[in-house]
């Protein structure tokens, strides 16, 4: 299931711009791969390190941000 999911990501062009002019590519065209166990593992212990309030901060970071982790020191 989290495959699946995952392979979305792989199947989206990446838009590089530069100044008017834009270039859509396919993550493994610039070499960006996806390693689903670690970001299986990276999941699991998201909200699990630290202090009682930073895990708060971490839980509610994933909640709230579309793409996690915007605090510094994450």
């Amino acid at each position: 299931m989290i495959s699946s999911h995952l392979t979305w990501y792989e199947g989206n062009p990446i838009a590089l711009r530069f100044g008017e002019q834009e270039w859509r590519l396919a993550p493994a065209q610039v070499g960006v791969q996806l390693d689903t166990e670690k970001v299986v593992d990276m999941a699991l212990q998201s909200g699990k390190q630290g202090s009682l309030p930073w895990q708060v901060v971490e839980r509610l970071e994933t909640l709230l941000s579309p793409t996690g982790r915007f605090l510094s020191g994450s």
